[in-house]
């Protein structure tokens, strides 16, 4: 046997003599693995050199293949990777080739099980989770299948078992397995490699987070079975700023070895020869022509889900953040406060004065505590000009105070407070033409007011779109306008559409006082004559009138 090999290493040539070399070095291993690069291009492997015919392309795009090759970068060991791409930029494909990857990478080990000192006989897994497992087993037994049977390695050397369709069943013992975000997917499994798919789509309550629940316990199945060699990818579309995905890019927890890249759908375009080269500007990105049509349509939506550029809400119901910012003015604030924060104490301006010329109107959105996250929302609001628009006379109104009221820590919020700084108002000038609050626990409150001799009525903004839909006319045609006051600015760019027919906020903010300026606008937009006024204090325990 000796004499035999002797004989070959003199015949054969450098590379076969490099080949051998190199697995008598490492005896772990059947065959010499290659780079990402060669696995994807190469014929023999997965055959997706890139090259075009006319206009369209074909295999795997040179800017998708650098990401690829950045991510198995062997210097620099990542341990995650979190790809923020526009939709249509290729999710999907990469996520199979990645998968496909380590798949190879764990076949080409004699025993993949002893390299990673591993019981005999135990099970390893490669997971995509998805939202559900029909997506996930989709992409499986779509992209991933589709890549296999076009590879001749693969057909020579990693068939899986036909005759199983809930997941895909490889020799020595490896799986690629669909997953979703409950508890119960993880149990059991020893988890080489998985990609969170698509991380902003997950089910997000006050108490969990699906997506960061499915992230540590695939991060501890990883580390605690292969500690760093293993690897784990996060992969689509950031929806919200404050999602999972842009969280996981900002990387705020500090997590060594984690590949980020931002990049919008037409990344993957770029150096194929396919767009004309010219482009727009849009903020700051330099957007392709040929995406024009998208963006004159709907430039906020386009911003977010070809530029991935993520917004505020999920579907936003105002689309012009900008139009939002431009309705905050350097108007001196009638309160004073010692933070830029919810719940900070607030107290009112000692000379704050009412214009008594005026009829101002103003909107409660009623609430008695935080231990459910509400907050009592306050504005007052008069009428500052009219303007014609498209033929129409329409009111230009003025936000004087958009406030929100807090309980002091551990108490309520008492409504005789809330009636006191009613009349402190009307005291200080502000001749309420009319006080509305929601339908919630209103009654005793609005028959004060009338016993007052101000008209007073429920009026609802989430019964119907057309209170909201009025005052997001307001704000396109820049006929509304407020102090300076951060959180409803963040209220406003929060709204979300639920199935085309409700506005609502996020599980994890509000929309107290967005409630109350919304109110008054409504109000007004009903009326001849008013002015509107919108603050925005908090109560603590002291209270100053």
């Amino acid at each position: 046997m000796k004499e035999r090999t002797i004989d070959y290493l003199k015949t054969a040539d450098k590379a076969q003599l490099a080949e051998v070399k190199w697995l008598l070095e490492n005896p772990e291993y059947e065959e010499r693995p290659v780079d990402i690069e060669t696995f994807v291009t190469h014929k023999y492997y997965l055959g997706l050199e890139f090259m075009t015919r006319g206009k369209r392309g074909f295999g795997c795009r040179p800017r998708v293949l650098g990401r690829l090759v950045d991510i198995f970068d062997p210097e620099k060991k990542y341990e995650e990777f979190v790809l923020n791409c526009g939709i249509g930029w290729g999710k999907d494909f990469t996520s199979s080739i990645v998968l496909c990857y380590q798949l190879y990478r764990l076949m080409v080990l004699k025993n993949p099980q002893s390299f990673f000192g591993l019981a005999p006989g135990t099970s390893i897994h490669l997971m995509l989770m998805s939202i559900n497992e029909s997506h996930a087993r989709d992409v499986l037994f779509g992209e991933v299948k589709a890549r296999m049977g076009n590879s001749e390695w693969f057909k020579r050397k990693c068939k899986f078992n036909p005759r199983i369709t809930t997941e895909m069943q490889f020799a020595k013992n490896l799986y690629l397995i669909p997953g979703n975000s409950k508890d119960t997917t993880f149990v059991g499994y020893n988890i080489f490699t998985a990609i969170i798919d698509e991380g902003d789509d997950y089910t997000v309550t006050k108490t969990r987070n699906d997506a960061i629940e499915g992230y540590n316990a695939i991060k501890d199945r990883i580390v605690s079975r292969f500690r760093d060699r293993g690897l784990l990818g996060i992969i689509g579309s950031p929806k919200t700023i404050e999602g999972f995905m842009m969280n996981m890019y900002r990387n705020s927890e500090g997590t060594p070895n984690r590949y980020r890249v931002h990049v919008p759908t037409w990344d993957s375009l770029l150096d194929t020869g396919i767009l004309s080269g010219e482009s727009f500007k849009y903020k700051e990105l330099e957007v392709p022509v040929e995406y024009q049509a998208r963006f004159k349509a709907d430039p906020e939506r386009a911003y977010r889900d070809l530029g991935a550029r993520p917004s505020l809400a999920k579907q936003p119901f105002i689309t012009l953040d900008e139009r939002v910012d431009e309705m905050f003015t350097d108007k001196e604030l009638l309160f004073i406060k010692k933070e830029d924060k919810v719940g900070s104490f607030a107290k009112f301006n000692k000379n704050i004065q009412g214009d008594p010329k005026l009829a101002y109107f103003s909107h409660l959105d009623l609430a008695v505590n935080r231990k459910k996250g509400d907050r009592l929302g306050l504005a007052v609001g008069h009428i500052a000009g009219w303007e014609t628009v498209d033929g129409q006379h329409k009111p230009v109104v003025e936000i004087d105070i958009a406030m929100v009221i807090t309980a002091p820590p551990g108490g309520e919020i008492i409504f005789s407070d809330v009636k006191q700084l009613m009349f402190f108002l009307k005291d200080k000038g502000f001749n309420f033409k009319r006080i509305t609050s929601d339908s919630w626990n209103s009654v005793d409150i609005l028959q004060t007011f009338r016993s007052r001799g101000i008209f007073a009525e429920i009026v609802s903004v989430d019964k119907t779109m057309d209170p909201y839909e009025k005052l997001k006319e307001a704000i396109y045609e820049k006929r509304i306008r407020c102090h300076k006051y951060p959180l409803l600015a963040d209220e406003l760019k929060r709204l979300e559409l639920v199935n085309g027919e409700k506005v609502d906020h996020p599980p994890d903010f509000s929309k107290d006082c967005a409630d109350a300026v919304c109110g008054v606008f409504f109000t007004i937009s009903k009326s001849n004559t008013s002015r509107i006024l919108d603050f925005s204090p908090s109560f603590g325990e002291e209270r100053e009138f």
